[in-house]
């Protein structure tokens, strides 16, 4: 057949970063490229995960390049997995793959079974295009009749949208697969589509998977090591169409066009909080919070401002559709509260219905905060009440919420470890064998923190000591350029210290979910991209400071016969505020830095107010105010901090 004679509109079948020690791409920076080379789609199929869709999504949508949402999932046929690669064809496809990347993350398997795969066999194109893949394994074996069988069924079970996908890297067993994998194609009427496998970006990039391929199986790299190919780059429409027949490109460029998402981000999931019958959430609202007014004011007349802050707040809540959310916070702040659960500060101080709830125990219009500040109908936005637990029993509102919204409903949100200088340079620096005491040592240059942080490449310009051992190491010194490269990338999943996601909707039907390190459910999507999905996030923090204080109460009531109410402790003590003008903070939350206890000791704070408005001033930018705003104030001079 004739080659060269098409142009593909685009690459078939990414790796990004996502598939972790599988690839060095950035997704940001392959759309970029992508633009460069003037391609029009590109298909984003990281293996068993969709870590990356909506950033992809983004990324491609800035650079005017239609995005394909697929994966390599691994599927279960006679009790052997083997990968496929699947693309939504349309939004009903969009869902079904999340479902199907769900099913293969929380599976004993860790694969789907074949006949589960078929459920979804309308919406999703499926391909046969991976080395480890049965019809592949097959025609390498030269089990050709065994292969043209499964090629048979899958025709049969999902007709026209079953491709058989090649590659081309220049390698003689390559060669001969494809050769009979197009042959056996043919006889069963089966299209033929093409991909390039990108796993990196250039050429060069080429060993840098091989390094984190060796890193993790524990394998070494010697001084004569020479990588497979280095093929598996991001090639331009000219550079593939040298490749392949015109009819597999036309069908690669067919299949490209069919395939059309768009992620939605209109679409609000919230739960539902669970009512007794014939109420609705706004009205069963309304009448805890004027309970609640009453019972602040403990039986005195409620001033009119108070009502006509609750009449505004609830108004705009109710136009925002946020009556459930704050349903929800209030019952498992009130869950922790009668289970001798501490509960610290919670982030809305600024809501006079979050103080009447009992979520927070600020009053807000007697500090002329601001309810705007956390919600504001002209500014459409999940609201955001961060609430801290006694770390030692946050687990405990995790499973009371769970339980009562049930499991499906909630999840855990995922968080990426990148590699960062020092693991890359010890995990990298393993395989060519430098001995762990001089990485450890080199790591020692590296610069982690703060401003002061460092690439490998930043410290190997700047520190000769550190350069001169590199050099030292001759394989060392060769593959620096991949160091520089791999430090950038995620290394694995974890577990977000504090987010908790609910869903009206089952949460597979809203995003992709997989298990975290501890088996806890999380959702594929981090926290920069839950809410753009229409997920409600809540940060359940856990405290250690909560912790020593509620030891602390149980101790003086268990030997002093003393319970105590922080909640009616005084706020004028005097002994308190002059151990805080002696910089006797250690062990209280957000003073025990040297800077604030020096602040303290120069302001001598004398007022809750004066507390509260240096724990917000030390900070960078507003640090500078301190002198014109606090010690000018108090002692009418300019003492410098």
């Amino acid at each position: 057949m004739e080659k060269g004679g098409g142009n593909m509109i685009g690459e078939l079948n990414i790796y990004s970063c996502y598939s972790f020690q599988n690839s060095t791409i950035l997704i940001q920076d392959l759309c970029k490229r992508a633009k460069e080379l003037h391609m029009e789609a590109l298909a984003l199929t990281d293996i068993n995960n969709m870590y990356g869709a909506i950033e992809f999504s983004n990324a491609c949508h800035h650079y005017d390049i239609k995005p394909i949402f697929g994966m390599q999932g691994d599927v279960l046929i006679d009790q052997e997995v083997y990968p496929f690669l699947f693309y939504a064809k349309d939004q009903i496809g969009y869902h079904d793959l999340m479902k199907i990347c769900s099913d293969i993350n929380l599976s004993e398997h860790k694969a789907i079974e074949l006949e589960r795969l078929f459920l979804y066999r309308e919406h999703l194109f499926i391909l046969s295009g991976c080395k480890e893949g049965i019809v592949e394994r097959l025609v390498l074996k030269e089990l050709e009749s065994e292969a043209l069988k499964y090629i048979a069924l899958f025709k049969k079970m999902f007709k026209d949208n079953y491709y058989i996908c090649i590659q081309d890297h220049h390698l003689k067993m390559q060669s001969f697969l494809n050769e009979r994998l197009k042959a056996l194609a043919t006889l069963q009427e089966v299209k033929v589509c093409a991909s390039n496998e990108v796993r990196y970006l250039y050429p060069q990039d080429a060993i840098a998977v091989d390094l984190m391929q060796a890193s993790i199986h524990g394998e070494k790299i010697d001084r004569n090591y020479k990588v497979q190919t280095n093929q598996m780059y991001l090639k331009d429409a000219y550079e593939m169409s040298l490749l392949f027949d015109r009819e597999i490109i036309e069908n690669t460029n067919d299949l490209l066009r069919r395939c059309n998402v768009t992620i939605e981000t209109n679409q609000m999931h919230l739960p539902h909080y669970p009512l007794p019958e014939n109420v609705t959430s706004q009205n069963y609202l309304q009448q805890l919070c004027i309970v609640g007014l009453k019972k602040r004011f403990k039986g005195k007349e409620v001033p009119r401002t108070y009502i006509e802050r609750l009449k505004k707040e609830l108004k705009v809540i109710a136009k925002m559709g946020f009556n459930d959310y704050f349903l929800i916070v209030f019952d498992y702040v009130r869950f922790a509260k009668t289970h001798d659960i501490q509960v610290g500060r919670g982030s809305a101080a600024g809501s006079l219905v979050s103080y009447v709830l009992g979520i927070t125990n600020i009053d807000p219009l007697k500090y002329d905060l601001l309810f705007e500040r956390f919600l504001n109908e002209e500014r459409v936005s999940m609201p955001d009440i961060d609430i801290d637990f006694q770390d030692d029993k946050r687990d405990e509102v995790v499973k009371y919420v769970t339980e009562k919204y049930g499991q499906e409903h909630v999840g855990q949100i995922v968080t990426f470890a990148t590699y960062g200088p020092k693991v890359a340079l010890r995990d990298l620096g393993k395989v060519v064998s430098v001995p762990l005491p001089k990485l450890e040592m080199m790591s020692k240059y590296i610069p982690t923190q703060g401003k002061n942080r460092k690439t490998v490449k930043e410290v190997y310009e700047s520190s000769y000591a550190f350069a001169s051992m590199v050099n030292q190491e001759e394989m060392l010194r060769k593959i620096l350029p991949a160091i520089y490269l791999i430090e950038r990338l995620p290394r694995n999943i974890s577990m977000h210290a504090a987010g908790v996601v609910l869903s009206g909707d089952c949460l597979n039907e809203v995003v992709p979910l997989t298990k975290g390190p501890n088996q806890n459910v999380l959702t594929q999507y981090s926290k920069n991209y839950i809410e753009s999905v229409g997920l409600l996030k809540m940060d359940f923090l856990g405290l250690k400071n909560l912790t020593v204080i509620s030891d602390i109460l149980k101790n003086i009531e268990k030997y002093e016969g003393v319970h105590l109410n922080l909640n009616t402790i005084p706020l004028n003590d005097e002994k308190t505020f002059k151990m805080l003008s002696n910089g006797d903070t250690l062990g209280v939350f957000q003073l025990e830095s040297p800077g604030m206890k020096n602040l303290f000791r120069k302001l001598k704070p004398s007022s809750i107010e004066d507390i509260g408005a240096a724990n917000a001033l030390y900070r960078p930018g507003p640090m500078s105010q301190i002198p014109h705003y606090f010690i000018k104030k108090k002692w009418n001079t300019h003492m410098m901090i």
